[in-house]
């Protein structure tokens, strides 16, 4: 089970994979980009997952996370929000 579940590979997704990494927790990151998500995962050590929260396997992800941080363009960050509490 993933401790983190992080929606966003940017550079605020990124930094918060690094320090919660760092601090021993497993992280996963998310990102519709697969460069993006694979990157951080090669980097950090943390689990790639490829795709958005309007996905069923992103959704089953956040489902089993401990918690789930959404760090997404403000635009998008509504909706996305919305879609996983639903």
């Amino acid at each position: 089970m993933i401790d983190v579940l992080i929606v966003g590979a940017g550079r605020i997704g990124g930094f918060a994979a690094e320090v919660l990494a760092g601090r021993g927790l497993r992280v996963g990151v998310a990102d519709r980009d697969r460069g993006r998500a694979e990157r951080f995962s090669k980097a950090l050590g943390v689990e790639a997952f490829v795709g958005s929260v309007d996905d069923a396997g992103i959704l089953s992800v956040a489902r089993k996370a401990g918690v789930v941080a959404v760090a997404l363009p403000g635009r998008v960050a509504y909706p996305a929000v919305k879609r996983l509490l639903e």
